[in-house]
């Protein structure tokens, strides 16, 4: 769990990074990417366990429950989560 914790904080980090980065440069965003703030990297890891612990107990795909999710939040569904890394 502690390792678990550990990386998603670094990658968090990176997004949050990355991002202020290229906002001081003037990246041109398409509006529907994400726009990184503390609000969105905590609770797409939020997000992301209690789907899992519901698609566990269920006994379903995590995409079904995590897909809404991510909606709600405003990702597109065409965004590369590989451009932010």
């Amino acid at each position: 769990m502690p390792l678990s914790i550990g990386i998603t904080y670094y990658v968090a980090n990176l997004c949050l990074n990355e991002y202020a980065y290229r906002k001081s440069i003037g990246y041109p965003y398409h509006p529907t990417d994400i726009h990184w703030n503390t609000r969105i990297v905590t609770l797409y890891p939020f997000f992301g366990l209690c789907s899992g612990i519901m698609a566990g107990l269920l006994g379903i795909g995590g995409g079904l429950i995590l897909g809404p999710l991510l909606l709600e939040l405003g990702l597109h569904p065409t965004v590369n989560f590989m451009n932010y890394f």
